[in-house]
């Protein structure tokens, strides 16, 4: 099991999850700051956002598992992905937490 480098903030500290993806030459990168932390996402096996591909959708379940756990990234992550992470500037972007929690919420009304 690998464990996620953090870095603690105190000026995050009282601020709600917020994911950002940047793109590099390189590849890609998205962090998570809140709660007066700031880590990476796991990339293992590729991610990427700004289009429908299995790459999208793969970002789309991570950031619900970090967010909101397993059980909700498996049942969600494709309606996540086509509703955010494929509609995102492929450059980058920016998603609060916020955000996610009122998606969610919009979700289980639906059901």
């Amino acid at each position: 099991m690998r464990v996620k480098s953090s870095v603690y903030f105190p000026e995050l500290a009282a601020r709600a999850k917020v994911y950002r993806g940047r793109r590099f030459l390189y590849g890609v990168n998205v962090d998570v700051s809140g709660d007066g932390y700031m880590y990476p996402l796991s990339n293992e096996g590729g991610i990427d956002w700004g289009q429908g591909t299995r790459y999208s959708r793969k970002l789309a379940h991570v950031i619900l598992m970090d967010f909101a756990g397993q059980a909700v990234a498996d049942t969600y992550a494709c309606d996540f992905d086509d509703d955010f992470i494929s509609c995102m500037p492929v450059q980058g972007f920016t998603i609060p937490g916020e955000a996610i929690r009122e998606w969610m919420e919009d979700k289980v009304k639906e059901a």
